[in-house]
């Protein structure tokens, strides 16, 4: 019996010895990815704050062009080629955007305020965007509303429009420019086929 606990003994002891060292490379291992995971942090934050500012700085000088005869008149190449800039500097500005909402959902820090509101005023709010309409003409393309269903809807009506937006520009890539291309919002009624509603 002394035997058989004094081996016990000597077990438990290599046990607890084993358990101190897995702690302390648990504790090493974990400082480590705390250091990772602010340098991400650190990363994220400062690439999308650079390329925001000077995608803004840029924009605001095509812009300048294109609206202004400030530096001068643009013929027609020159306006062509300042004006696919511009909108490619805005896409730009978009996708930083949209990189940082996954990132702030990621962290748990994306805030969402739910409110009720009209399902038809989400998209007719959408479409009013200055710039999307400006979008939409110049591409020549027909945007046309189905809404079979009609009332309100809880949700945070920035991000719906924000989703919409997005969904719209990226359309926009994809149809004809020659004047028979179209985009068609479609709200209707989804059944949910495992609760039957």
């Amino acid at each position: 019996t002394n035997k058989r606990l004094r081996i016990l003994n000597a077990e438990l002891k290599t046990s607890n010895k084993k358990q101190k060292e897995m702690q302390i490379e648990l504790k090493k291992i974990n400082k480590e990815l705390l250091a990772t995971e602010k340098a991400k942090d650190n990363f994220v934050m400062t690439i999308t704050g650079e390329s925001t500012r000077s995608a803004s700085e840029a924009k605001v000088f095509t812009e300048m062009l294109l609206k202004t005869k400030a530096l001068g008149s643009l013929n027609t190449g020159q306006y062509g080629v300042v004006k696919t800039v511009h909108d490619n500097l805005e896409k730009l500005e978009l996708l930083v955007n949209d990189i940082l909402d996954v990132y702030k959902l990621d962290k748990g820090r994306l805030k969402l305020s739910k409110v009720d509101v009209d399902i038809a005023s989400i998209l007719e709010e959408t479409l009013s965007e200055e710039k999307l309409l400006i979008n939409i003409s110049e591409n020549n393309i027909e945007v046309k509303q189905e809404i079979t269903v009609t009332g309100t809807v809880s949700c945070d009506p920035g991000r719906i429009q924000q989703t919409l937006s997005n969904l719209i520009r990226n359309a926009i890539e994809f149809v004809p420019s020659d004047g028979s291309g179209r985009i068609t919002l479609r709200v209707e009624m989804q059944e949910d086929a495992e609760i039957g509603r």
